[in-house]
């Protein structure tokens, strides 16, 4: 049987792990109103930082304290 045990659909078993993985990040950033990113080479890391970057600016909160004066 060989490799034969390591494929499904003709697609190698570690491939598919990262299929799966893929659609895994996907799905939960998008139930949770995030993002993924998910950069081919070192290349594209600028433009998601950028991204990441503006929201976070975009959406700052302060959050302050004031304890109650007797």
């Amino acid at each position: 049987m060989g490799n034969a045990g390591n494929r499904g659909m003709g697609i190698h078993a570690s491939e598919l792990d990262y299929l799966q993985a893929d659609n895994e990040m996907r799905t939960f950033a998008g139930i949770t109103g995030g993002r993924a990113y998910f950069p081919r080479f070192p290349a594209e890391y600028g433009e998601d930082f950028l991204d990441i970057g503006n929201t976070i600016s975009a959406n700052q909160y302060s959050i302050t304290y004031r304890p109650h004066q007797r």
